[in-house]
Order: structure tokens, then sequence, then C-alpha cells
């Protein structure tokens, strides 16, 4: 996970135009923050053993918590503001463009990052299953020899990860809140969606920390 960086800032660009949409604000990321974010998640990541003990599904929760710590996802300079800045006009509130102040104060009160930290997660940690079962279709998981362990294991492995994202996205409102109002460490929120994602296959992408 830890040596896809361009392929984590596109897809967490994605569900920030995907959050944006959804509140009708206009996003920017600012991709020093980002990418702070992500290096800072291998540093926490770390903490969990020696290189490749960390399963991808913990790798990803270092990720989203940095995320939501660091907050990359900000409102966008709209037009107005610019012009303020730019040649120092007074007044700012009644010079700045109709509803901005009401835009920013609904920005600021909005959880922009959380949601995008959420939804980030969710892609990864089901995208790293994929990659799982890839592996073992291709006879890569030393643990089934066989044509028919392989398919055994693959089924169970969609069936508990459909599950699993069935039931996290039934409860997804309360995870971003909790973001915002809990204080959670990078290791309690990696052992929560561990819990919460565990197909029981997991182990199989240790390999893959960096």
């Amino acid at each position: 996970m830890f040596d896809n960086y361009d392929e984590v800032k596109k897809a967490a660009e994605a569900f920030g135009t995907d959050v944006s949409n959804e509140l009708k604000l206009r996003l920017r990321l600012t991709e020093a923050t980002f990418k702070e974010a992500f290096l800072s998640a291998q540093v926490s990541c770390g903490f969990h053993g020696e290189d490749g003990q960390a399963n991808h599904i913990k790798q990803v929760s270092h990720i989203a918590f940095w995320v939501v710590k660091l907050k990359p996802f900000s409102l966008a300079r709209s037009t107005g503001e610019w012009a303020l800045d730019t040649f120092g006009m007074s007044d700012t509130w009644s010079k700045i463009d109709a509803g901005y102040k009401e835009t920013r104060l609904k920005a600021l009160s909005a959880e922009i990052n959380e949601l995008v930290a959420f939804s980030l997660a969710d892609h990864l940690i089901a995208k790293g299953f994929e990659d799982i079962e890839a592996r073992i279709e291709k006879g890569e998981a030393v643990e089934y020899t066989t044509r028919r362990e392989q398919s055994k294991a693959v089924k169970e492995l969609r069936s508990r990860l459909k599950e699993n994202r069935d039931r996290v996205s039934r409860i997804s409102p309360e995870i971003v809140r909790s973001f915002r109002e809990h204080n959670y460490t990078s290791r309690a929120l990696a052992t929560m969606f561990h819990l919460a994602y565990s197909t029981g296959h997991e182990s199989l992408s240790h390999n893959e920390a960096a």
C-alpha cells in the first residue's frame, strides 16, 4: 500500500470530488499536507512490528487517521476572497461574493476530511482484498494448494467482505461523526477497522507492507 502514493492520492482526489458534489462545496487538496499524511502513516504503522507485519487493513487505517488529523482537504478560495487578499480591500464580509460567508461556515462544520478518510479507507481495504483474491487464484498463497481449496477460499473471502462492508456502510454516518468528536490514536483506529473488515484472509497481505 505504501509504495502506491500516486494511486492513493488519485483515489483521495476522487472521493474529495464526491464529497464536494454531495455538500455542494468547492474543495481543494493541499498535496503537501496529503503527502505528509501518507508519510506519517508509514511511520505510525511501523509501531505494529517489523516491516512486513502490518496487513493492508492496518496500513489503510493509518492513512485514514492522518487524513483526519492533518486535514489536507479544505474549502477552495472564492473569486471574491482572492480579490480581497490581492487588492487589500477592507470590510471583508461585505465585499465577498454573495453567500460566501454562509458557505464557509457550512464547510467549517462539515466533516470534509472525515468523509474522505472513511470513503478512501473502505475503497483501499476492498482493493487490498482484491489483491489477496488474485494471489489465491494464481496459487501464490501456499495455504491453498488445490484449485478446490483456492475456489472455496475466494468464495469465502468475497462473502465475508461483502457482509462486513455492508455492515460498516450502515453505520458510516456514526463512524464519520466519531472521527470528528473523539480522539483516536492511529493504532486504535487500525484496531477498529481491522475488527470491522476482517475476513480471516488479511494475513496474506503481510508481505506487501513497506
